[in-house]
């Protein structure tokens, strides 16, 4: 089974992501704020956070760096959603080291397409080499 961590200030996001992914062999476990999310995240460690831009305290970026910064979670992909559609909000979470961007007016099936691409890259043996200290 694969598990994700869901970060939105929306129940009912969280809810409807948490439904559908459960549907693909997910367990999922969630935050509505970023008050202590990492603590969260390290003793849930998920194959993926999902995570909007707009939540508080702080952001999605701020959660974002202190993730990277963190040994044990760093290698996490980690993808943003947002109502947001701004290019420079996009870029900043990009650049920030995010796997990926989801607007919420996608559909849920391209959705888990995105996911899953994001997921398998991880996972591929190529990747756990690069990822593995010499």
């Amino acid at each position: 089974m694969k598990k994700a961590f869901i970060i939105d200030d929306e129940k009912m996001v969280i809810t409807m992501l948490s439904e559908y992914l459960v549907k693909f062999n997910f367990v999922c476990q969630s935050a509505q704020n970023g008050v202590d999310v990492i603590k969260k995240i390290k003793e849930f460690l998920p194959d993926i956070i999902i995570c909007d831009l707009n939540i508080q305290p702080g952001n999605g970026i701020t959660i974002l760096k202190e993730i990277k910064e963190d040994m044990q979670l760093k290698n996490i992909p980690f993808i943003f959603i947002s109502a947001l559609e701004d290019d420079d909000t996009i870029l900043e979470g990009l650049s920030a080291g995010a796997a990926g961007y989801i607007s919420k007016s996608l559909d849920l099936e391209e959705f888990k397409e995105k996911l899953m691409r994001i997921i398998e890259r991880r996972l591929s043996p190529k990747n756990n080499e690069e990822n593995t200290p010499s």
